[in-house]
């Protein structure tokens, strides 16, 4: 079984849970539209080829264990939508803008909730290790979630601080969805740690990368309201990196566009020009491609079993990524 049949296992296994048929309506029918939207499913993609990397033989059983990672992954996006005031998603209108934020928050809590007979359903002498990781995997989110916020308010915090907020807010949840597949394969704690660790690196240099692509992605690939960061005055690392390498007059001049209320595409513009003066996209795609490299390396300090080439081939894609 390659990705790509295992993406559409998961897809299967996200149809068979018939959001769409279940009652109160409200409730359901926004988990059944967000997760019909095309998505790239890496998260428990990773998690199954985890799994068999690791020696894990019920591979449908893993797959189902996986599709928890992808509804907690969504419940995730449809808060963070909600505290982001995001129109779009994946092409189409976000939760909160189709129904109501009230709807959204509360599709999203159960969402999240009915992840957790999945995770363990057909693990269960590993149950409780699954539980107790993904559990924290989650808290981590929610913390990187608050330290995203409270950057945003901040008039300090630079890039240090915005990287251990991207590790918790996005790369734990990577990491977290390839020491899961470790776990449900028996692994032992050290490879759990390394592969976990491996995630990590490869989450850190994934959300850089949706930076890059939220200012330089074409509408018509990225799915998201293009320049949306920009237009929020969100504290990126390529907003964080060009007001360390601007002079006085470019940092002068960046501050004049993070204050503008007038024409949004006018903004975005003049703002990307200004990275492009600094070299912003350059230096961030050189860091990205460093947290790949590394994350490379952790798996290769793995034994040489057979279903390495499988994932590092998979990371390498999710790498080339442009959308």
């Amino acid at each position: 079984m390659n990705a790509a049949e295992i993406k559409s296992g998961i897809e299967s296994c996200l149809k068979a849970q018939a959001f769409d048929a279940k009652q109160p309506k409200h409730l359901y029918e926004p988990m059944a539209y967000l997760l019909e939207h095309e998505a790239k499913r890496v998260r428990p993609v990773l998690a199954v080829l985890a799994y068999r990397y690791c020696g894990g033989q019920n591979l449908e059983g893993m797959i189902e264990t996986a599709t928890a990672i992808e509804l907690v992954h969504n419940f995730t996006l449809m808060h963070d939508d909600i505290m982001d005031h995001a129109p779009t998603r994946r092409g189409k209108a976000t939760v909160h803008e189709k129904w109501d934020t009230n709807i959204a928050i509360l599709s999203g809590d159960a969402l999240f909730a009915l992840a957790y007979p999945l995770l363990i359903k057909n693990f269960p002498h590993q149950a409780s290790e699954l539980v107790n990781f993904f559990t924290k995997v989650v808290v981590e989110v929610c913390e990187g979630q608050m330290e995203d916020m409270d950057l945003a308010g901040s008039a300090t915090g630079g890039i240090p601080a915005y990287l251990e907020m991207i590790r918790k807010k996005t790369a734990v949840l990577i990491g977290g969805s390839l020491g899961i597949g470790a776990i449900a394969a028996g692994a032992s704690k050290e490879t759990v740690n390394k592969i976990y660790q491996a995630g990590e690196l490869m989450g850190i240099g994934f959300q850089l990368q949706d930076d890059l692509l939220d200012v330089y992605a074409a509408q018509a690939d990225f799915g998201k309201q293009v320049g949306g960061d920009i237009i929020e005055n969100k504290k990126t690392y390529l907003l964080l990196r060009a007001m360390e390498k601007a002079d006085r007059y470019r940092k002068e001049a960046l501050l004049n566009w993070m204050q503008h209320q007038g024409n949004a595409t006018e903004k975005i513009a003049g703002v990307i020009q200004l990275f492009n003066e600094l070299e912003i996209r350059e230096e961030v795609e050189a860091k990205i491609s460093g947290y790949f490299r590394e994350a490379e390396t952790v798996l290769n300090s793995l034994q040489d079993e057979a279903g390495k080439a499988e994932l590092l081939s998979y990371l390498e894609m999710v790498f080339q990524r442009k959308k």
